[in-house]
């Protein structure tokens, strides 16, 4: 998969979590189930970070153990040793409009 199509699974798969997720909790994203292994660990850390720092879409509350020892986020609980795998994210009022946008480019009409 190209840059721009891993952006747009993982995004594809974001909709997903979402759907199910009860209102008000965290989306959770599983780089093994839900994104079937195509992303290394660094790609998904590159990904997420993107996300959250640059499009400012949405806040990354957790990341999955493996990958803890990149530093994506700062305020990782050090006495949480309880670990599902997932990535923990929260969506932002912006998150809709950006996927939308997204969803407008020819593309990503193609990848779907």
């Amino acid at each position: 998969m190209s840059g721009k199509e891993k952006l747009y699974f993982l995004l594809l798969r974001i909709e997903d979590a979402r759907a199910i997720a009860p209102s008000g909790q965290p989306l959770l994203v599983d780089p093994t189930n839900d994104l079937n292994r195509r992303y290394s660990d660094i790609e998904l850390v590159q990904i997420f970070t993107k996300l959250e720092k640059d499009e400012r879409i949405l806040k990354v509350l957790k990341v999955p153990s493996r990958v803890k020892g990149i530093d994506v986020i700062e305020d990782l609980d050090p006495y949480d040793h309880t670990d599902d795998g997932c990535w923990h994210v929260k969506l932002l009022p912006s998150y809709d409009s950006y996927f939308l946008k997204i969803q407008q480019e020819p593309d990503f009409l193609e990848f779907t």
